[in-house]
Order: structure tokens, then sequence, then C-alpha cells
């Protein structure tokens, strides 16, 4: 006998409350606590209770000349490493999109960066990319190229920071165009083969229109991820040289837990937040 459907709707609930639960802890929560802090001039050593202070908070964010540079790092940084990573990610899943011997193990080899631990990852190319013992600048050597300050110097350090955040993760990007890349009818294909489409014209009139909703998905991830990038800079940079490659997310993390300033940290948080909203809802609009 089916169960009434007030009784399957209540089950239902039962099921779904502790994910949401979790979510509302983790999420809605912090947010809250978030943007209450950004309109305040707490501290977080201040014993005092909280003082609101309408916008004069985000007033001192944007005015500050630093608040500039750090804008001006994570524009940089995110364009850089997003675009080099969908054109990429592209190139090598219409490699692996075709059946040869070792595709497979290919594929499953590319998921290595991946699953690094990002601070791992950026202590990694630290190493790599060492002015002194790296094996980049000894490579460098023994072909007689030029010495580079990779980690202290302009632009180098902004290039360090990209191409450690390519290499983790262009083969996501891959995965999730590749995935689009399988699901494209091949029926497709053999009908613009007989009408003589060339490979440029198949890419451009077929892959690429149809792969728009997945090329939207994996940038508008990458977006995201990208602006609250930390790990990686800290592990290589700290943002340095001077603010260079201090992007936002790296700045609020200064502003919180090295000088304590917990509203201004909050106030430069909403703003990310802000920025994030607006170009992922402006993306996902013009791509349709």
């Amino acid at each position: 006998m089916a169960s009434p459907p007030g009784k399957s709707g209540r089950l239902g609930l039962i099921f779904i409350a502790p994910a949401f639960l979790y979510l509302v802890a983790i999420t809605i929560v912090p947010t809250i606590m978030l943007v209450r802090y950004a309109f305040s001039s707490w501290e977080i050593a201040d014993i005092r209770p909280i003082d609101f202070v309408g916008f004069e908070t985000f007033r001192a964010v944007l005015s500050n000349p630093i608040t500039l540079d750090n804008f001006r790092a994570t524009f940089v940084f995110v364009f850089s490493a997003v675009l080099i990573e969908l054109v990429l990610g592209m190139a090598i899943a219409l490699v692996l999109a075709r059946s040869f011997r070792g595709a497979t193990l290919i594929r499953t080899l590319m998921i290595a960066p991946v699953i690094t631990v990002p601070i791992g990852a950026g202590y990694i190319w630290r190493y790599i990319l060492h002015p002194d013992y790296g094996v980049l600048n000894w490579f460098m050597e023994v072909l007689h190229l030029p010495y580079i300050q990779w980690l202290g110097a302009k632009p180098w350090s902004m290039w360090a920071i990209v191409i450690a955040d390519v290499w983790q993760w262009t083969p996501f990007v891959m995965l999730i165009l590749l995935a689009g890349l399988v699901s494209i009818p091949q029926t497709l294909y053999e009908a613009a083969k007989i009408d003589g489409a060339s490979k440029l014209q198949l890419f451009w009139f077929i892959t690429l229109p149809l792969m728009g909703p997945t090329i939207a998905i994996a940038v508008v991830l990458r977006l995201i991820w990208a602006m609250k990038s930390f790990d990686t800079i800290f592990a290589m940079t700290r943002g340095g040289p001077g603010t260079y490659t201090s992007i936002l997310n790296y700045e609020i993390f200064k502003q919180a837990f090295f000088q304590f300033h917990t509203a201004y940290a909050a106030a430069m948080g909403v703003i990310v937040l802000i920025i994030t909203v607006i170009i992922t809802r402006s993306f996902l609009y013009f791509s349709k």
C-alpha cells in the first residue's frame, strides 16, 4: 500500500534535515556573521560590544591604495589562470576524446595534480622555481638561458603562481570538457564530413556550440575557485614582492590573522562575494 502524500513528505524532510542543517551551519550562519562584522568596527581582540558604523569600513577598504593593488593582482591572476586552463583543457580533451592505446592510463595519471593538496602543490612549485637550487633555473642554466628570479621579482612572481595554478587545475577543466565532448553525437560529425567540412569547421560549427553549457560550467567553477585562491600564494610568494601577488582573498587573510582587523577583513570578504556573484551571473547570462 502506498504511503499517504503527507507522510511521504514528512519522511522526505526527515532525510534531508541533516544535510540542510549542515548547509546552514557552514554557509548561511558564517555569511550572516561576515555581513554583521563588515558593518562594524569590531576587532578580534576587542572585548567591547560590536559597534555598528554603517558603510565606514567599506569606505576604508575602497579608499586604501593597497586595495587597488589587490584588485589588479586578482584580475591578472584569475583571468590568466582561467584562460590558460580553458585553452589547455580543451586541447587535451580533444586529444583524449579519441580512442588510442594508453588513453585510459593517461586520463587516470592526469588526475594526480587535482587530488594534490593545494598547499603541497604550492611548496612543490616553490622548490621547482627557487632562484638558487630550483630545478627550472638549473635547467635554464644548462641551456645557457638567462637567470630568472621567479618568486621575488616582477612580473615573474605572478607568472609563477599562475603556472602552479594551471598545473593543478587544468586536468579538472579537461575532465569536464572531456565529458562534454564524449556526449556529442558522432552522427553530426559524420554528416558534416559528407558535406565536405574541414576539421576546423567541425570544431567551430559543431563542437564549440554544443560545448557551450559545459564550457560555462568549467569557467564558472574555476572563476569561483580562483577568486578564493590562498594556499598556493601563501606557499610560494606570501603575496610579494610587496603586494604584487596579494590577491583579495590573501589580503583578507593578512588583515584578519596578522593585523587582527576583523571588520576590515569582513568588509573585504563581502566585496569579494559580491564581485564573484556578479562575474559568475554575468558570464552565465552572456554564455546563453
